[in-house]
């Protein structure tokens, strides 16, 4: 077939997506309407290719993505790369119009926008059009206002049928959607307790509402019986717990429609407007349970969680697990207990915590290998000594000191190394694309590469030696006595709480907690680089 390709067209892109259409195809036949598509536009291409001599490139949407553009991120980069090249030089390859989107009139304006400055020519296997022709124009708006009215259409329709499912009681959440402790009946779209997760969903309920075990408590017990999660983990996480136990399904009853999406927010549908089916699945627990664990719920979520005069305590934010790099937490309880003259007696139990990692420590104990660390790791060693080792226990990305000559040089050097980097990338195009010999592009990448390791090389040598120099201007002497002052205060001073977290966080950034055995523990420091170099930032 003959096509008036204009000879202005340097270069075309292919653009290839699945419809809706083609995603239910493809449930039904399984069918890769995408290869079918590929098979179609790449024949094309290669025919214009053959005949006018015309590069081109295949942009492929794998997923199906939405009809909005964000959906969309092959063609969104598509759009960008159009915004920058010369007008009346490019064309877009595709199916059909609507495989451009049928997203709604503003977005669908924005495109045409687009292909208007620069008069990039639309080609399918049919027609050529120029964004420019008046009578082009009106063809390109029609199937585009078309699409999108025939795409809301589509939806109403999937929304109204998908309702009346539900009202018959077939789940419509899809398969990844099923709620811990059920299976989906693929055949009747029902859900249906499962054999081993059903009665773990019971345990949950029964040491909630009778045991009134917590979320946290339930997570540990959880865990310490090996009982993995929905994905495999270990680790039960409060939340979880908390949505199983305010998840009315586990009752037999099925809610659809309780959020919607307007102007790209998520926002809680009122109850009236929800579709609610009682009785739709076989419920795991009886109704009584279900309302008892709601009652606790608003109960617990009507106390305060926290103490109106709150304050830090001494470690909050500085202590970080060496097996998972989280935060550990306080944990405080106490338990009472008779003694054997009936008189009573209060433990108070005071930990730090790590969660998923299942560690505990005693808060006091860290408490004091802090201050000792201070005390013969700071203060009382060489000073020698503690000027070598803070090349290891600084965090020199964190600090800024914008007046030293080498950062200046290290900025420009990254700036350019960035500019390599794009070459390069660039190079590697066109020679996908057609444009550079084999010879020519291992020349010049040969070339850039040889320039960014020469670049490199000067920025790792520069960035050593303006460490060096931070290090050397350190009066380690001055430190060591301001720390001493500060520990002096933080031992025998009238502080707060959370006075003495904000004195320990001047002097570290964090600190890693590696558990070696009962109650023993190892601490490894970062130091913060602000209590040595204020002096150099003022």
């Amino acid at each position: 077939m003959k096509r008036d390709i204009p000879q202005s067209i340097e270069f075309i892109y292919g653009y290839i997506r699945r419809s809706r259409q083609d995603v239910l195809r493809e449930k039904k036949t399984d069918q890769d309407t995408l290869a079918a598509q590929r098979e179609l536009i790449g024949g094309l291409l290669k025919e214009i290719q053959e005949e006018e001599g015309i590069p081109y490139s295949m942009k492929e949407e794998i997923k199906s993505g939405g009809d909005e553009i964000a959906s969309r991120p092959i063609f969104s980069s598509l759009l960008e790369e159009l915004r920058s090249v010369g007008s009346r030089k490019a064309a877009i390859a595709v199916k059909d119009i609507s495989r451009l989107g049928r997203g709604d009139p503003d977005q669908m304006g924005m495109v045409l926008k687009i292909l208007q400055r620069k008069c990039i020519y639309i080609i399918t296997p049919y027609q050529v059009y120029d964004p420019l022709d008046p009578h082009h124009v009106q063809i390109l708006k029609f199937y585009m206002f078309m699409g999108n009215i025939e795409l809301d259409m589509i939806k109403q329709r999937m929304k109204e049928a998908k309702y009346s499912y539900v009202r018959q009681g077939r789940f419509m959440g899809g398969s990844k959607a099923v709620p811990y402790g059920y299976d989906f009946d693929s055949y009747t779209q029902k859900l249906i307790p499962d054999d081993e997760q059903a009665p773990i969903v019971k345990k949950i309920y029964y040491h909630y509402v009778i045991d009134k075990i917590g979320y946290n408590g339930i997570s540990t017990i959880l865990r310490k019986e090996n009982i993995p999660t929905k994905t495999g983990k270990k680790y039960w996480s409060p939340k979880v717990i908390r949505t199983i136990l305010s998840n009315p399904i586990y009752k037999g009853e099925y809610r659809y429609r309780m959020t919607q999406r307007v102007d790209g927010e998520i926002h809680k549908v009122p109850e009236e407007d929800q579709i609610i089916v009682p009785d739709c699945f076989e419920p795991i627990v009886s109704k009584e349970i279900w309302e008892q664990a709601q009652d606790q719920l608003e109960e617990n979520r009507n106390k305060p969680s926290v103490k109106l005069e709150f304050e830090p305590n001494v470690l909050a934010g500085l202590i970080i697990c060496s097996s998972c790099g989280k935060k550990m937490v306080r944990q405080y309880s106490t338990q009472h207990y008779t003694k054997k003259d009936g008189s009573k007696s209060v433990y108070k139990k005071e930990f730090m915590m790590c969660l998923p990692c299942a560690t505990y420590i005693k808060y006091w104990d860290i408490e004091r290998s802090i201050v000792e660390l201070i005390q013969k790791e700071v203060i009382e060693v060489n000073s020698g000594i503690l000027k070598e080792r803070l090349k290891e226990l600084i965090d020199f990305d964190k600090i800024n000191i914008s007046r030293i000559n080498p950062e200046d040089q290290i900025e420009k050097l990254k700036v350019e190394l960035t500019r390599l980097h794009k070459q390069l990338d660039g190079l590697t195009l066109m020679k996908a694309e057609g444009e550079l010999k084999k010879e020519d592009y291992n020349r010049l990448k040969e070339k850039v590469e040889g320039n960014m390791e020469e670049k490199r090389t000067y920025l790792e040598e520069l960035q050593a030696e303006l460490e060096r120099d931070r290090i050397e201007e350190i009066n380690i002497e001055d430190i060591q006595t301001g720390i001493k002052n500060v520990l002096e205060v933080y031992e025998n001073g009238e502080l707060n709480k959370t006075e003495k977290n904000e004195l320990l966080r001047g002097i570290f950034d964090y600190i890693v907690l590696t558990k070696t055995g009962k109650g023993k523990f190892d601490l490894s420091v970062m130091f913060n680089p602000k209590i040595f170099f204020n002096s150099s930032l003022s």
